[in-house]
């Protein structure tokens, strides 16, 4: 364990983005050793709403290279995911389709197993060039859009590092994203993840899946983990995993949004396995109701009592809803606490192949998968 403080570092203070869509390139400090980084994306609304856009759907990848090598690699959701199962909740975002609203969204990146973690950090006094690149694509529009994403997209980074004096060449957790793929039929699709030489040790492989109104568990139904072809050390259900995810990370899919809509408008939020769903008109004698769900999406009822009839103009709706479960994702845990025990598959390991093997239900299904690795250079 090295010895040290952590500091943390505004390595950008609202940075404009300055296009509507593109990469931002951001350098890293290399002095010290970095633990993680946080990223805040803002956007502003347009001037009658921004219905169908979030910040963390905008963010289409997000990258930390040193010297060339990828050392996190993730959609914005799915860097999200990835904390939502360490924190047990997802994190903190303003996610509002009002009028002119500053929407805003955070992206925590961990190199370690914690905010603590002295053991896992990035060597970054070693490298060369450390750089953040940050893929997005925003829709403009003077109504129902972002307003001028040119100049009102900014960013900020926040990065924690290890200030120490001692050089050691510190092991962190590398994520990166490995596979993506929606597929075109069903049955048995295989996910071939990298082995030998310049790997290290699998500790988590997180498999997602996502597609608007379909809920969890009938896209993917089932999925086994296999080394060599032969051995299978992992196999279970979808929905049974995801039970066991929720128990073991004491986690749960909790969000909070204002909507901009009207009677009959439907709205995927995100969310599986709903448990509850509260919402509260934006006037005093309009009532909204959730009139049908749909796996994520909901349908909405808005009613206007003082007439009465129903409403036809889009309002602002306060929505509260909970699932029982990190939403969409499942997490194959091969040493979580442990580093030792994680799954080696180096170039001594004997292993020649490791594959995620999963059921296709029914295509549609938008699939990646997080390879979570122990590494060195």
């Amino acid at each position: 364990m090295v010895k040290g403080r952590f500091i943390e570092t505004m390595i950008e203070n609202q940075r404009v983005l300055g296009a509507t869509s593109g990469t931002l390139t951001v350098d890293l400090p290399n002095a010290n050793y970095l633990q993680g980084l946080l990223l805040r994306v803002q956007n502003v609304n347009g001037a009658t709403s921004n219905i169908g856009e979030t910040i963390q759907g905008d963010i289409t990848k997000i990258e930390v290279i040193g010297d060339g090598i990828p050392l996190f690699s993730a959609s914005g959701r799915m860097c999200r995911k990835i904390e939502h199962y360490d924190i047990g909740d997802e994190p903190a975002t303003n996610e509002t389709q009002e009028p002119s609203a500053v929407q805003w969204a955070v992206f925590p990146i961990k190199f370690g197993r914690h905010t603590q973690d002295k053991e896992l950090l990035v060597p970054a006094w070693q490298l060369s060039t450390f750089q953040l690149k940050v893929t997005y694509a925003f829709t403009d529009s003077a109504t129902a859009g972002y307003t001028t994403s040119a100049t009102n997209a900014k960013i900020d980074v926040i990065g924690r590092s290890l200030y120490s004096t001692e050089r050691v060449n510190t092991p962190f957790l590398k994520k990166t994203e490995t596979y993506s793929k929606t597929p075109a039929s069903t049955g048995t699709e295989s996910v071939n993840l990298p082995v030998g030489a310049g790997n290290g040790s699998y500790r988590r492989i997180m498999l997602g899946c996502y597609e608007a109104g379909i809920e969890d568990g009938v896209d993917i139904t089932d999925f086994e983990l296999k080394v060599n072809d032969s051995q299978t050390i992992v196999k279970d259900r979808w929905d049974t995993a995801q039970i066991k995810n929720a128990n073991k990370y004491n986690a749960k899919h909790t969000k909070n949004i204002n909507l901009e809509l009207s009677n009959t408008d439907t709205w995927a939020t995100y969310v599986s396995k709903i448990q509850s769903i509260t919402a509260i008109g934006g006037e005093a004698v309009h009532v909204p109701t959730i009139t049908a769900v749909a796996g994520d999406t909901i349908t909405l009822g808005l009613s206007d009592l003082a007439v009465p009839t129903v409403v036809a103009v889009d309002e602002t709706i306060r929505v509260a809803i909970k699932g029982s479960v990190v939403s969409h994702a499942v997490m194959i845990d091969l040493g979580t606490d442990n580093i030792a025990d994680s799954l080696y598959v180096g170039g001594q390991a004997g292993i020649s192949s490791l594959k995620v093997n999963y059921t296709v239900g029914a295509t549609g299904g938008d699939t990646r998968v997080i390879a979570e690795q122990l590494v060195s250079f």
